[in-house]
């Protein structure tokens, strides 16, 4: 449940595909996810895939130049990660409650960092 001037965004439904973040970097990014949960993870990610992690926290940075776009549970825009995101050109959506669990790995996900919006297009692999 949301309340008015809450700027946080609702939790997904389970079974949404297209929910709503905070809008970080502009540019949209297509890829399938690649959920890491710290950030000694990553070396995981893959060139082109979309990095999804908890936090936007500093440490995460170094695997931005490899990610399509990035979506993260807990940041905004004017954190350091939202700046290095639009600094190197990458899509990001800060802010999307729960994404670490509503997206998992191997899903082809398209983020909108102008609108603020990821969308899953197609489920994947579900090992994580």
């Amino acid at each position: 449940m949301s309340y008015e001037g809450d700027p946080r965004p609702p939790v997904p439904p389970l079974h949404a595909d297209n929910v709503q973040g905070l809008s970080v970097a502009s540019g949209v990014g297509c890829g399938r996810a690649r959920v890491l949960r710290t950030p000694a993870q990553q070396p995981r990610l893959q060139a082109g895939e979309v990095l999804v992690i908890p936090s936007a926290e500093r440490a995460w940075a170094p695997a931005f130049g490899r990610a399509v776009a990035v979506v993260s549970e807990i940041g905004g825009a004017l954190c350091q990660s939202g700046a290095i995101a639009r600094r190197q050109h990458v899509p990001a959506v800060f802010g999307l409650t729960m994404a670490t669990t509503w997206i998992r790995d191997g899903d082809l996900i398209e983020v909108d960092g102008s609108a603020g919006t990821v969308r899953i297009l197609a489920t994947g692999s579900r090992s994580q």
